[in-house]
């Protein structure tokens, strides 16, 4: 048996993450990514055609691999190439992909396999859960965030420039995450949106899932890809649960964050990451909730010291309140008609709920004060000389 399935053991870490109408299997282990075809084709039966979606930047040799995996069980396979990050994740590349699929006479009874990032395996859910009745997708992820999120809460897609606004059912069918592959698609940025999902997900989860998350963040390390990728599982779980609740409370918890976090995007684009934006919109509504619904004081530092330690430090900005609250009112307007934060009462005990204009914008004030740019300090002079006598 090869070594590296060896360090894992006969069996690859798994993880089910159910959502309403649809059940995803995340599989991991060092060349897991060599099941494709037998994934694959237990999910069609019998083997006949493969579209293979393929985003831009992956290499031309793990295209290449895959395409022959596919092959060797049986499926005539054929390329289809997405844009790179948010590109893919408009309706108009959505539509383009599949007038191709369609033209290439992709039924519902055939495959898709998406290899890439999270809006490349978010692009193709919402393909395969829009064509036909729902066709089988088996997803080879390149990064973190996206074995978290594509199980159960992919991205949205935009339209006439609304980022988001077109739901985008979770409809892959199995997750191969591999190490390989994520060696050469995570960067720093991604790496700081997938710590601040994990993070945000295990806060609103249960005092269980935080506890996990404060745990592996002290003993995490970057070059330790499977114990990355096995935190990643547990994050997708928890996101499951809460997605699929019964109570619109609970599956509006995953918003945590987001109001402040999609403002901040607005304004500074991508001069840091979505990851660290969404780190200071936890910090932002855990102070509200302390004000608000008395979340403990040592909850709010709890939060801050595993943020922290994930690497995602506060974003220097030099945003005036009024800018960011019109940023905050005009992005929130292009999703709802309602302004509403997440505000815990506890560790896994979260509802969304109005905050006043006056709150909101104190709370905002003492944001941008505590995240101006200091400004740089006059380097030290040398003692004026004096003449000789004097």
């Amino acid at each position: 048996m090869d070594t590296a399935r060896d360090a894992l053991g006969a069996s690859p870490l798994r993880q089910a993450v159910a959502v309403a109408g649809n059940r995803c299997v995340i599989l991991a282990a060092p060349r897991i990514r060599e099941r494709v075809g037998s994934e694959l084709a237990s999910c069609v039966g019998k083997p006949r055609l493969a579209a293979l979606l393929v985003e831009e930047g992956v290499p031309a040799e793990r295209a290449e691999e895959i395409r022959r995996l596919l092959s060797s069980s049986g499926f005539r396979t054929f390329d289809v190439a997405i844009p790179a990050s948010w590109a893919a994740l408009s309706l108009e590349t959505a539509i383009d992909v599949a007038d191709e699929l369609a033209g290439r006479g992709l039924t519902p009874d055939d495959g898709i396999v998406a290899v890439g990032g999270m809006e490349a395996l978010s692009l193709a859910s919402w393909i395969a859960g829009n064509w036909g009745g729902k066709a089988p997708c088996v997803a080879l992820p390149t990064t973190l965030e996206a074995i978290i999120l594509a199980s159960c809460t992919p991205h949205n897609l935009s339209a006439g420039g609304t980022r988001g606004i077109v739901h985008c059912p979770p409809a892959i069918s199995t997750i191969l995450a591999d190490p390989a592959l994520l060696e050469g698609g995570d960067d720093e940025r991604s790496l700081e949106n997938a710590c601040a999902h994990m993070v945000q997900s295990a806060f609103v989860e249960s005092p269980k899932a935080f506890d996990l998350v404060i745990g592996f963040s002290e003993t995490a390390s970057p070059d330790d890809t499977m114990g990355l990728v096995s935190q990643a599982l547990e994050t997708a779980r928890a996101r499951g649960r809460l997605a699929s609740s019964s109570l619109a409370g609970a599956r509006r918890s995953l918003d945590i964050g987001l109001p402040l976090a999609r403002a901040l995007a607005a304004c500074l684009g991508e001069e840091y990451s979505f990851g660290a934006y969404l780190a200071e919109g936890l910090r932002f509504e855990a102070r509200l909730a302390w004000q608000l619904s008395g979340l403990d004081p040592d909850v709010v530092f709890a939060l801050d010291a595993l943020l922290a330690r994930f690497g995602l430090e506060e974003v220097a900005c030099a945003l005036t309140p009024e800018e960011l609250s019109r940023a905050m009112r005009d992005e929130t307007a292009k999703l709802t008609n309602r302004r509403m934060f997440v505000l815990p009462r506890a560790v896994g005990r979260a509802l969304p709920e109005p905050v006043a204009d006056d709150v909101l914008s104190s709370h905002l004030a003492a944001f941008c004060q505590a995240r101006r740019p200091k400004a740089p300090s006059s380097p030290p002079q040398p003692p004026a000389s004096t003449s000789e006598g004097e």
